[in-house]
Formats: structure tokens, C-alpha cells, sequence
């Protein structure tokens, strides 16, 4: 159930509300990854990745303990999901590409699942985003233990 917030309400309005502030808090954590990256620090960037997991965890818990839970709370939610997966795909491609060669499998498997879960949105709700299914969050905890995992220990054995 969306709470009662008008549709017409300015982006200021929406990021006063606690699980929107966390969200944010995970757009400028993917900024700082991009930091990382760029000045070589690539291993504290699966560190930052576990906020990141715990954040993406917390804020739809609190929008809907808050009964907070808004379209423009999904749709930021989903745009910051979106830019950090984009964001590890580079970081991935990189600094540690043999993961993608060793186990191209499994990255079918994580590209394939991606994949089937934006079409499934597209399919039941004509957006690519927003995508709260189960498909997508079973997804989404497995790409984040995949590249915590890649970032944190290095390579996998083949």
C-alpha cells in the first residue's frame, strides 16, 4: 500500500523520508567505490559493497515499518540497484576479468537471471525498473555475494 504523499510533491519532500535518505546513502557509497577504483584501492571496494547489501536490505524494511513506501522510494531504490550493478560489471571487468573467464557459466547464469527478471517487470508492469519481485531480490543477494566474494578474496578456482 503507497502512503497517502501526493504525486505532485518535489524530490526534497521524498528524500526527507528515512528510507529514501538511506538509499541515498548507497548512490554516494557507489561514488566513493568509484574512488576507490580509480586510485587502484579495488580490494576495499567489497568492503563497501556489504554497506551497500545491508542498505538496499534496510530501506524497503523501513519504508513499509514506516509505512513510508512511495513510487518515487521504488523507483530511486531500483535506480541505485541498477547503477551499482552496472558500476561492479565495470569494476569486475577492470580488475579481476579472469572471474568472468573462469567461470563464464555462472556469469551466464547472473547475466540470464538479470535479464529474465527486467523482462518479467516489463512484462507484468511495462517498466524496466521498480522490479520488487522475488526473482529480482533472489538475484540481487546473489550478485552481491558473488562480488563481495570476487572483491574481498580475489579469484575463484576454476
Amino acid at each position: 500500500m503507497r502512503s497517502p504523499m501526493h504525486s505532485q510533491a518535489n524530490i526534497f519532500t521524498y528524500l526527507r523520508l528515512i528510507p529514501n535518505q538511506i538509499t541515498a546513502v548507497r548512490f554516494m557509497l557507489v561514488q566513493a567505490m568509484w574512488g576507490l577504483a580509480l586510485t587502484g584501492l579495488s580490494g576495499y571496494i567489497g568492503m563497501v559493497l556489504i554497506i551497500c547489501l545491508i542498505s538496499d536490505a534496510l530501506d524497503g524494511h523501513m519504508a513499509r515499518r514506516l509505512n513510508q513506501v512511495t513510487d518515487f522510494g521504488g523507483k530511486f531504490d531500483s535506480l541505485a540497484d541498477n547503477l551499482l550493478i552496472l558500476s561492479a560489471v565495470i569494476w569486475i571487468l577492470m580488475f579481476k576479468p579472469v572471474v568472468l573467464e573462469d567461470h563464464s557459466l555462472l556469469c551466464l547464469l547472473a547475466i540470464c537471471t538479470y535479464i529474465t527478471s527486467l523482462a518479467v517487470g516489463w512484462i507484468k508492469f511495462k517498466q524496466v525498473g521498480n522490479l520488487h519481485l522475488n526473482l529480482s531480490k533472489v538475484s540481487g543477494v546473489v550478485q552481491y555475494v558473488f562480488i563481495i566474494h570476487t572483491f574481498i578474496f580475489g579469484t575463484y578456482s576454476p
